[in-house]
């Protein structure tokens, strides 16, 4: 099981500013893997929605499950999903997880099995936990060899949508925004400390950290439907 520790601040940009930070960092930060990738989760909750219900209140310790793939090409099948549990303390994030095969994780979903995946931490063993919701993104990541410790992504064109086993191929579907296509949410994670002027920058640039999450958001645009359905 892979563990890690970091910190995030998050912000909500435009295409002028996406711009813009990315002529400042050009020569320190180069985008991974030469290319953008797709990211692809589906999060579980217990009978509760405990794990929702703690980010909505403001609970500064606590924590999320989720299945998460990554692929290049809409085409593509993924070959493998981390199964990931993050806790977090105010900004302070640590993050476990263990990787599954795909065929593992689609004959565990259909056969609602899910315990399969909740079993896996002590956090969710001994609780029903089973999927809610599904994100879906286009993701840029930077990476930094003269600051390895420092990270920046833009998650671009982010889609929601309750769980249902039909949507892991309908991933091209447009109709499932829950943010404006027009604005992204640009991530900067680190360890340790965050470089000053990569902070004043972004105050330059009059930006507003957000707290915006991905699975709670989501959840809200479609929460009547999943009330009425459970």
């Amino acid at each position: 099981m892979n563990y890690s520790q970091r910190y995030e601040k998050k912000f909500f940009i435009n295409f002028m500013e996406e711009k813009k930070i990315k002529q400042k960092f050009d020569k320190i930060f180069e985008l991974e893997f030469k290319q953008g990738y797709y990211c692809f989760s589906i999060y579980f909750d217990d009978l509760n929605l405990t794990t929702l219900k703690q980010k909505q209140e403001g609970i500064m310790e606590r924590f999320k499950i989720r299945l998460r793939a990554y692929f290049f090409d809409l085409k593509d099948e993924p070959k493998f999903w981390n199964l990931e549990i993050k806790a977090k303390n105010n900004s302070t994030v640590k993050k476990r997880k263990i990787s599954l095969s795909h065929l593992d994780v689609l004959e565990n979903l259909k056969k609602r099995n899910f315990s399969f995946f909740s079993s896996n931490f002590h956090e969710t063993a001994k609780t029903y936990f089973k999927p809610t919701l599904m994100t879906f993104y286009f993701r840029e990541a930077f990476t930094s060899k003269i600051l390895p410790h420092c990270r920046i992504t833009l998650d671009k064109n982010i889609r929601s949508f309750p769980f249902d086993i039909k949507y892991l191929y309908e991933l091209t579907n447009d109709n499932y925004f829950i943010v404006n296509p027009g604005l992204m949410l640009l991530e900067l994670k680190y360890t340790n400390f965050l470089p000053s002027f990569i902070s004043n920058y972004f105050k330059f640039l009059n930006l507003e950290q957000v707290t915006f999450s991905k699975y709670v958001d989501g959840f809200e645009r479609y929460k009547n439907n999943y009330l009425s359905n459970n």
